[in-house]
Parts: structure tokens; C-alpha cells; sequence
């Protein structure tokens, strides 16, 4: 009866050994998960006989070997989740008649080669995983066709050449919010993004609100492309790690949804453009270890940044870092008079502080004083008698 069989989850249950090629007579799965275990060998090639498998989930185990050819005649196939595993080879080109694929996360093992250029033609694309791979070569422009996709993710790769100027035309970069998807899905997909920092995870379901561009770690050069400011959906930009040249473009403040920038340890040089005091969502920013001059624009979300943003650039007028809004002879700008008024007020409160703390503890002093001794007598009757006698013969010494 298993060829009756729809949906089998059996992730994360400690299973261990081979997936067996009986697995093709399962030929009614919609959902294979076998997620987070300690699966080994290769991925069996009969998987082709599961021509109604939409969701397909083989991510973190322990598999080898090449990404089945077979898996291009799933016609219905819609994630293929095979990140955190160590498969190697190139992506196979038959996944190319995957024409329904919407997520292709095949991150964090060991593939290789180039990045294929068919991949812009996956119509439904909406996120692509490649980090942590060994690719090289240059980032293909074709996949400025993926007109659905929200995420674009190659870090820590040794893709060189410059960022493709057409990427700019990622129309669904472009929307402040995902577009829900048509469908019924078995499960919840969880999605990792490297954000402001860290990992987080976003749970995709009918519809998805992070957008992110994550080209980190690589080795490209040329400069920022202007493009990118067209998409003004982006929540997260990172192109740290590379080696990246002139100036952040003026039109950055047209991203206004941006939350996360990351453009540390490249050779970006320049003004920061004031522009960035209106990107008014933005809660993470690191330019350090770059070449930038001049000073950094002051209002909005730069004020709210410390100098671990801006480190390693020596043309860099760092001095007003953290304290905007402080002013002083400790600083090195005048007080208005609002300021000083305010300074004024602060003595006087503080003083009126000090007076109170002052009466407070005289009074706390003396209290403890006279209760003291008289809670030790109370507890040790022995100490109360002989403190008496002491007292008694004081009294008939001097009366």
C-alpha cells in the first residue's frame, strides 16, 4: 500500500543509512521530507518515478555524490531543498524542465563549476541558495529574468568580475511586500537569512516579505551598480567581503525599505551619501574597513550607530560618532541655548540628588547604629547579661 502514500515527513528522527531505490514506487508522494537526519550515500535516481512530488526536502544530512539527473522530469516539483548535505559536481541543466521550481536551496555542500546561465529561465523562481559552494566565474546576468525572485543568495564563493548592472531589473525587488503565491503547500518552509549580523529565519509560506541580495565573500570587483537603487523593496544588501571599488551610489536613500546594509572590507571610497539619513527602517549597518572620507551625514537612523559601523577608514571623521546629540566642553561643539538651559536643569537636579542621598544615608547610619547593638542582645542573651555588668560597673565607678 506505500504507493498510495501522499505525504511521508520523517524529519528529524535520528535515521541513518541509505535511502532505498524502492522509494520510486512511492509514485503518489506530494511531500518527501527526510530533513535533519543522518542519512548517507547518494540521491537515488529512482526518485524520477515520483512525478507528483512538489516538495522535495534532503537538507542537512551526510549525502555525496552528484545532484540526480534525474530530477529534471518532476514536472510538478516545486522546492528542492538539498542545503547543508556534501554533494558535489555542477547543478545538473535537466532541472531546467523543473518549470514549476520556486525555491532552489542547495547551499553549504560542494558543488562547483559555474553558475549555470539556464537557471534564469526557472519562470517561478522566487529564491536561490548557493552560498557556501565552491562556484566560480561570474555572476550570470540572465538572472535578471527571474522576474519572481526574492532572494538572491551566492556568499562565500569564489565568483569573481562585477556585480551585473541588470540585476537592477529584479521586478520582484521592486514591490514593498512579497506576492502571494497561488497553491497549496503540505508544510511550512523555514528560510535562513544572513541578516544584520546573524541568521535569521523567516517561515515562508503563502507569501513572503523578505527580500535580500547576499553576494558576501566573494572576489568581485568593479564598482556598486547604480541599478540596485531601483529596487526599492530590498530589505537586506550585503556585499561585504569583496573587492569592490568607488563610491556608494547618491540614490541610495531610494531604497526605503531597506534594514540591513553590509558594504565592510571592501575599497569603497568617498563621501557617505546624506541620502542614507532617509533610510528611516534601517537598523543595521556596517561600512568599516573600507577608504570613505569626509564626514558621516548627520539625522535618522545614522545617529543611532556607533563607530563599530565606521572602523578602518582613516579619511573617516569619526568624532561625532555616538554623540550627536551631546555637547559641551567635553565635545567638540557649543552648546545652543536649549542646550544650556538643559545643562542647567540637569545641576540643578543632580543636586537636589546629592542633598537627599546625603540625608538619607546619615539617617540610615544612625538607625543602624542604635538597632544594631540592641537585635545582638535580643538574640544572645549571654552577650545582653555581660554587656549589663559592664554597664554596672561603669555607673559605680564615676557615681
Amino acid at each position: 500500500e506505500m504507493h498510495k502514500l501522499e505525504s511521508s515527513d520523517l524529519s528529524q528522527n535520528n535515521l541513518t543509512g541509505e535511502i532505498p531505490a524502492t522509494i520510486g514506487e512511492m509514485y503518489n508522494l506530494n511531500l518527501l521530507d527526510l530533513s535533519k537526519n543522518n542519512l548517507i550515500g547518494e540521491i537515488p535516481a529512482t526518485l524520477l518515478d515520483c512525478t507528483n512530488l512538489a516538495i522535495l526536502n534532503l537538507a542537512s544530512n551526510n549525502f555525496t555524490g552528484a545532484i540526480p539527473t534525474s530530477l529534471g522530469p518532476l514536472k510538478n516539483l516545486q522546492r528542492l531543498l538539498l542545503h547543508d548535505n556534501m554533494l558535489s559536481g555542477e547543478i545538473p541543466p535537466s532541472l531546467l524542465d523543473c518549470s514549476a521550481l520556486e525555491t532552489l536551496d542547495l547551499g553549504h555542500n560542494r558543488l562547483h563549476g559555474n553558475i549555470p546561465t539556464w537557471i534564469g529561465g526557472l519562470p517561478e523562481l522566487r529564491i536561490l541558495r548557493l552560498r557556501t559552494n565552491r562556484f566560480f566565474g561570474e555572476i550570470p546576468s540572465q538572472l535578471s529574468d527571474l522576474t519572481m525572485l526574492q532572494v538572491l543568495d551566492v556568499a562565500d564563493n569564489h565568483l569573481t568580475g562585477p556585480i551585473p548592472e541588470k540585476l537592477g531589473n529584479l521586478t520582484a525587488m521592486m514591490m514593498h511586500e512579497g506576492k502571494a503565491r497561488e497553491g497549496f503547500y503540505y508544510d511550512q518552509q523555514v528560510l535562513g537569512v544572513h541578516m544584520k549580523g546573524q541568521y535569521l529565519d523567516f517561515l515562508v509560506w503563502n507569501e513572503l516579505f523578505i527580500t535580500a541580495i547576499d553576494l558576501s565573500g566573494n572576489k568581485l570587483s568593479g564598482e556598486f551598480p547604480r541599478s540596485l537603487m531601483n529596487l526599492s523593496g530590498l530589505v537586506v544588501l550585503d556585499l561585504s567581503r569583496n573587492l569592490l571599488v568607488g563610491a556608494i551610489p547618491e540614490r541610495i536613500g531610494d531604497l526605503h525599505q531597506l534594514e540591513s546594509l553590509d558594504l565592510s572590507n571592501n575599497h569603497f571610497s568617498g563621501k557617505i551619501p546624506a541620502s542614507m539619513t532617509s533610510l528611516t527602517f534601517l537598523s543595521f549597518l556596517n561600512l568599516s574597513n573600507n577608504n570613505f572620507s569626509g564626514s558621516i551625514p548627520a539625522g535618522g537612523q545614522l545617529d543611532t550607530f556607533r563607530d563599530a559601523a565606521f572602523l578602518g577608514n582613516p579619511y573617516l571623521d569619526v568624532s561625532f560618532v555616538g554623540n550627536r546629540h551631546q555637547c559641551g566642553p567635553l565635545f567638540r561643539s557649543n552648546c545652543s541655548g536649549a542646550d544650556q538651559e538643559s545643562i542647567e536643569t540637569n545641576k540643578g537636579v543632580e543636586s537636589y540628588l546629592d542633598w537627599d542621598w546625603f540625608y538619607f544615608s546619615l539617617g540610615l547610619g544612625f538607625a543602624f547604629g542604635l538597632l544594631a547593638p540592641l537585635a545582638i542582645l535580643l538574640i544572645k542573651s549571654s552577650w545582653g547579661a555581660a554587656y549589663f555588668d559592664v554597664v554596672d560597673q561603669i555607673v559605680e565607678k564615676f557615681f
